[in-house]
């Protein structure tokens, strides 16, 4: 094993020799070595990639690529509705910031809003009010909009389902929720923040318990969601089944931890009802808006979609139980029954509690919106109410597909694959409602100017009136002028 080389005119260097069968195991342990990381990053490396080590300490590791998916999936929500970006307020955001320059914080905080709580919308305008001048109060709220709806996305990227922690299924899903067509009413917005809230719940229910601090960010989940709006408790019955069936402290634990916000919010509801909202919706009427909403929307082209839409929502105002109206019907019931079989059979308990938190989602929804209940047939109104069954029945769809055998994944990735297709060539300019409005400085600029202007918000049929305040005062001298 051990031998020397003698130099001309040197000492002798001892040299280590490896016979073959000393040398083979060796390479192989080493080779067996390497980081986990490589044997996941297939997706980033060539075929001949093995054969260069500097290509292996280029690649990402999959903690690495989930989390550029997440930077990317973040920037599309930034980047949706680019008028945003300068500072807007949307319809009832602008009587929570009146609140806030009114009341004091902590009367601000608990004020109620059609019926209801919505912390998240009371809590950033308090802070908007109290932190920054008048002029910059939209960016406090498009900032914190965009931590709240960027939560479902972080849950999905921290690996909170495992079959969609494949960067493939992964970035589908996100595409999914960035993607969805006709909501631009939720988008980046305090007081529709209860509706990404819904999707996060629901993804919490159908995720595995977690460990360390992605159990914390669950919990905070489930502890804040309540309290934005009665929509995140639609799923508290879904926790409750789920722990019963699974005897798991975990699952016990979350489904006490919504409950607390639940009963909270259920309290406020019932001490203070609100005219426009009734509770309830006709069979008939629930399965038309289906179609429309979830069938439509999602599958055809804006253009497409009215063409058919429009008449299908004449049909039933004339006759609920004309020819179109009933095909409609028939086609909710056979393509909810088809989807739900399919999520049942499939090999993922994701896919079958995902499908349940969308149907509960989507049906209380509608019962229990604002309005009259047939309006919810045109393909813009109600788009909250549409928007987080409608995401959670196309993660539903990445859900079925990533678990299923090659048959069921291709069918239901080509599914998955359309919506994202639909949602990307209506990811342009939106609609012109929601992609322009009033400048907010030049408003302020005209309330400091003429106390009694009234600042209109996005869409420009919103207005508020602030307190009497000099020129160049910001908004806590505008509460301290009032007081006085």
């Amino acid at each position: 094993m051990r031998r020397t080389l003698q130099a001309a005119s040197g000492p002798a260097i001892p040299v280590i020799r490896m016979d073959n069968e000393t040398a083979a195991p060796a390479a192989a342990t080493a080779a067996n070595r390497r980081p986990a990381s490589t044997h996941a990053g297939w997706l980033l490396r060539s075929p001949g990639a093995d054969s260069a080590p500097q290509s292996r300490s280029a690649a990402l590791t999959p903690a690495g690529l989930r989390a550029l998916l997440f930077a990317a999936y973040v920037a599309l929500i930034a980047i949706r509705i680019p008028g945003v970006l300068s500072g807007r307020l949307w319809a009832e955001d602008g009587f929570f910031l009146v609140d806030a320059i009114r009341l004091p914080w902590w009367q601000a905080l608990l004020q109620p809003h059609t019926g209801y709580l919505d912390i998240v919308a009371s809590g950033t305008m308090v802070l908007a009010a109290r932190l920054v001048a008048l002029e910059d109060a939209p960016l406090v709220s498009l900032t914190l909009s965009l931590c709240i709806q960027a939560l479902p996305g972080l849950i999905l990227a921290t690996g909170g389902i495992r079959s969609m922690r494949n960067p493939w299924y992964l970035a589908g899903a996100l595409l999914i929720l960035a993607t969805l067509p006709l909501a631009e009413e939720v988008w980046l917005s305090p007081i529709t923040s209860q509706y990404h809230l819904i999707v996060a719940v629901a993804l919490v229910l159908a995720a595995e318990p977690a460990r360390g601090w992605t159990r914390r960010l669950h919990r905070m989940v489930l502890l804040l969601a309540p309290f934005a709006g009665p929509g995140p408790s639609l799923l508290l019955p879904l926790f409750v089944l789920r722990a019963m069936r699974e005897c798991c402290w975990e699952r016990v634990g979350q489904a006490l931890a919504i409950s607390l916000g639940t009963l909270v919010q259920m309290a406020v509801l019932l001490s203070h009802p609100v005219a426009q909202r009734d509770f309830g919706l006709a069979p008939d009427l629930l399965l038309v808006v289906v179609a429309i909403k979830h069938i439509l929307v999602p599958m055809l082209f804006r253009p497409e979609t009215i063409a058919l839409a429009n008449p299908l929502m004449r049909a039933w105002l004339d006759n609920p139980w004309s020819a179109w109206p009933l095909l409609a019907m028939a086609g909710s019931i056979g393509v909810l029954t088809v989807f739900g079989a399919a999520a049942w059979h499939s090999r993922s308990q994701a896919a079958s509690w995902l499908f349940a938190a969308a149907v509960v989602t989507m049906v209380l929804s509608y019962a229990g919106s604002l309005g009259p209940k047939d309006a919810l047939l045109g393909i813009l109104f109600g788009q909250r109410y549409y928007a987080a069954p409608q995401m959670l029945f196309g993660l539903t769809l990445i859900a079925i597909a990533s678990a299923a055998s090659l048959p069921g994944r291709l069918l239901a990735g080509g599914f998955a694959v359309w919506l994202i297709a639909i949602g990307i060539a209506g990811f342009g300019p939106p609609d012109p409602m929601m992609a322009n409005g009033p400048d907010w400085r030049e408003q302020v600029a005209a309330w400091r100017s003429d106390p009694g202007h009234r600042l209109a918000l996005w869409p420009s049929n919103f207005t508020i009136a602030l307190p009497a305040a000099p020129a160049r005062a910001d908004a806590q001298l505008a509460l301290a002028t009032a007081n006085q």
